[in-house]
């Protein structure tokens, strides 16, 4: 079908989640009979249908015309501004994350397609570094379903925070070049922290005391809602940060943006 069981966050969580409203609404209503009976990809669970139950269903060869558009802003910076290396580099990942937000049945591990070869960029601007740590963050968080054990919860957690640590601490001079920094972590890092918190708080707590009979599949369907709106926006981030480098507008190989730069002379 179009989504894992455990939806990836890309753009289909928005399809799907519109779908369940919509199949909720109209059962509301008493108007049943424009959802499809037996077929619900939004449940969560595997093998429970390969289908929405208003919306169309997306077939593969849509979501392989979708990701050539969306790439198709890379492609052609790259043929027409080879250089400098920074372009080809942005350019790559913005392409693995234009295949990770519209692709068919993308598996949520596909984002380190995207934050691999993104470590190739974090050095070239402050900006960069940023995206880098937002877009870490959001995968981390996004793959914690998959050690699902109780037992597995610190030892993914700790992982978590010495992987951040480590990171931070290598590049917190380019992620603090800012003038607005106050050297601590950049805020859209600090705000995507105290979601996950939030979000796991509300999993670790409230939905099995409360509401866990009746939508056990609520905590991942809000870890990935929650993580496609950072996704998304990473994706916008490093798609304006490729323009600017091939439009020669952003100051790399520095650690800084050309808008903090001095002036050369």
């Amino acid at each position: 079908g179009l989504c894992h069981a455990y939806w990836a966050p890309n753009i289909w969580v928005f399809y799907n989640l519109l779908d369940m409203v919509l199949a909720k609404a109209l059962c509301a209503l008493g108007q049943g009979q424009f959802v499809k009976a037996g077929v619900s990809l939004t449940t969560g669970l595997v093998g429970s249908g390969a289908g929405t139950q208003v919306l169309p269903t997306v077939p593969p060869v849509a979501t392989v015309i979708l990701t050539l558009v969306l790439m198709s802003p890379a492609l052609w910076v790259v043929w027409s501004t080879p250089q400098p290396r920074q372009v080809l580099v942005s350019a790559t990942v913005y392409c693995a994350l234009a295949s990770f937000l519209v692709g068919f049945h993308v598996h949520e591990k596909a984002i380190l397609l995207a934050t691999i070869p993104m470590t190739l960029m974090v050095t070239d601007s402050y900006t960069g570094t940023r995206i880098y740590l937002a877009l870490s963050l959001t995968a981390h968080f996004s793959l914690f379903p998959l050690l699902f054990q109780p037992q597995e919860y610190l030892i993914k957690v700790l992982l978590s925070l010495l992987h951040g640590y480590l990171v931070y601490s290598a590049l917190h001079h380019y992620a603090l070049m800012s003038p607005a920094s106050s050297g601590t972590l950049p805020l859209e890092s600090q705000v995507l922290v105290a979601t996950f918190i939030a979000v796991d708080i509300f999993e670790m707590l409230i939905h099995p005391a409360l509401i866990v009979p009746r939508v056990p599949f609520l905590p991942l369907l809000l870890r990935s809602v929650v993580c496609a709106v950072a996704t998304c926006r990473c994706t916008w981030q490093v798609l304006c940060l490729m323009l600017n480098v091939a439009q020669g507008k952003a100051h790399v190989g520095c650690g800084i943006d050309a808008g903090n730069a001095a002036a050369p002379g």
